[in-house]
């Protein structure tokens, strides 16, 4: 383990259900923006940011500290990951999850050159990367003997804003 974070190749975290302000449904729909979720907050792209290997983002990750962590603190640092993933040049995706009918969770997706998509979830200052299971993804996280899972569900059910 690097700078004590925890890098867990498997995915979901029970991060609750909305945030407040940013990852909270106000109604369901067929369609959804990323206004629907962030109350107008945008995120910030870097038209120059690229796509980088596995090993480049992990390295990244290992120096990013979120602003919030823990329960509700999904959508703010879902945003924040993607605007310093973009300022330093790695492309990035706001990723929100409808896990109940009125709720999301929030977290981001990266597309490595070497290994493919990572759904990445930092909201409880571990980097959580997603696992795929039978169709569907979830976030696991290990703290001890506690293990905490979230299904996610399908990637059809996912809102990506790159």
């Amino acid at each position: 383990m690097t700078s004590g974070k925890k890098i867990i190749g498997a995915g979901l975290l029970l991060t609750a259900i909305a945030f407040i302000l940013v990852g909270c449904l106000k109604e369901s729909k067929a369609e959804y923006s990323l206004e629907d979720f962030t109350n107008g907050q945008p995120i910030v792209n870097n038209p120059d940011a690229k796509n980088v290997s596995y090993n480049e983002l992990m390295a990244f990750l290992d120096t990013y500290i979120p602003p919030v962590t823990g329960a509700w603190s999904c959508g703010p640092v879902a945003l924040d990951l993607h605007d310093k993933a973009e300022a330093n040049g790695i492309k990035a995706a706001v990723v929100f999850a409808i896990v109940s009918p009125d709720a999301s969770h929030a977290f981001n997706l990266f597309k490595t050159t070497d290994q493919g998509k990572l759904y990445i979830d930092a909201s409880w200052g571990s980097i959580l990367i997603a696992e795929k299971e039978d169709g569907n993804y979830r976030f696991i996280k290990r703290e001890g003997t506690k293990i905490t899972i979230q299904n996610l569900g399908p990637e059809k059910d996912f809102y990506i804003f790159w």
